[in-house]
C-alpha cells in the first residue's frame, strides 16, 4: 500500500519537534520542521500524541515556533505577548496537579434497522437481538480544565493568569462516551492536532486576553462584595 494512503498520527515533543508516524510497523516518519509554513496545516486532522511531562509553556513555545497555527485563532496574539512576558520558570501557582483535556460526546437512542453487508457501524451499538441501534448525536464537546487527584476534582482554569498555569503538565484524557445518560470510557483520545490546539486557547481566552479577563475577575469579586453588604444587611 502507498504510504501516502497510510493514516498516521503526529507526535509532539518537548523540544517543539513534531514528527508524522505511519500506523504500519515501519514507523517511517516526517521531520514537520523541515515543511512550509502552510504545510504543517496539512496535519490539523491527524490524532496526536504527546511526551510525557509536555507543559502548558511547551503549547505556547510550540504555537510560537509554527507561526502557521497561529492563524487558528484570534487570541493567539494577545496570548503570546502575555506568555513572552511571564516568568522563565515556576509558573504554578494554583491548586491542580495537572490540565487535562476531555473528550465528551454524547448520544440519545433514535431508532433501529436490520443490519446489511452495505452498512458500516460507526459508534453505534449491535445488540443482542442482532439489529443495530443507530444513535442521535447530541453533543460533542472538548474541555479542558485543572485536575486535583487527591480531590479527584476538576477546576476551571479560564479566569487563571498564564503566570499561575505553565508549568503544568497537559494530559489528554480518554474519549468519554454518554449513551442515554451512561458513561463509557473508550480507551483511546481521538484528539487530533487541530482539537489540541483550538481547545486549549478556547479555553484560556474564555473571557478575553489578559487585560479583559482582569478586568471581569475584578467584577466577579466587586460583585461577591456587594452580594456579601447585602445579606449582611438583611
Amino acid at each position: 500500500m502507498d504510504k501516502e494512503l497510510l493514516q498516521g498520527k503526529v507526535y509532539i515533543s518537548k523540544d517543539l519537534n513534531l514528527y508524522y508516524y505511519y500506523f504500519d510497523d515501519e514507523k517511517e516518519e516526517v521531520d514537520c520542521k523541515s515543511l512550509g509554513f502552510f504545510e504543517i496545516m496539512c496535519y490539523l486532522g491527524e490524532p496526536i500524541e504527546i511526551e510525557e511531562g509536555f507543559t502548558l509553556r511547551n503549547y505556547f513555545e510550540l504555537i510560537d515556533y509554527y507561526q502557521a497555527l497561529q492563524m487558528l485563532d484570534m487570541f493567539f496574539k494577545c496570548s503570546l505577548e502575555e506568555f513572552k512576558n511571564c516568568p522563565k520558570e515556576g509558573c504554578r501557582d494554583s491548586e491542580i496537579d495537572y490540565i487535562v483535556i476531555n473528550k465528551h460526546i454524547t448520544y440519545e437512542s433514535a431508532h433501529t434497522i436490520e443490519p446489511t453487508k452495505n452498512l458500516v457501524e460507526i459508534d453505534n451499538l449491535l445488540s443482542d437481538d442482532g439489529l443495530i441501534h443507530i444513535n442521535e448525536l447530541i453533543d460533542d464537546t472538548i474541555e479542558v480544565n485543572g485536575y486535583n487527584k487527591e480531590e479527584n476534582q476538576f477546576y476551571g482554569i479560564d479566569l487563571s493568569s498564564l503566570s499561575q498555569l505553565l508549568d503544568y503538565e497537559i494530559v489528554i484524557g480518554n474519549k468519554r462516551l454518554f449513551f442515554d445518560y451512561h458513561e463509557y470510557v473508550v480507551d483511546e483520545n481521538n484528539m487530533t492536532l487541530f482539537n489540541f490546539v483550538k481547545s486549549i486557547i478556547w479555553e484560556l481566552t474564555f473571557y478575553g486576553c489578559e487585560e479583559n479577563r482582569n478586568s471581569f475577575k475584578k467584577y466577579l469579586s466587586q460583585c461577591i462584595k456587594d452580594l456579601g453588604k447585602n445579606i449582611d444587611n438583611k
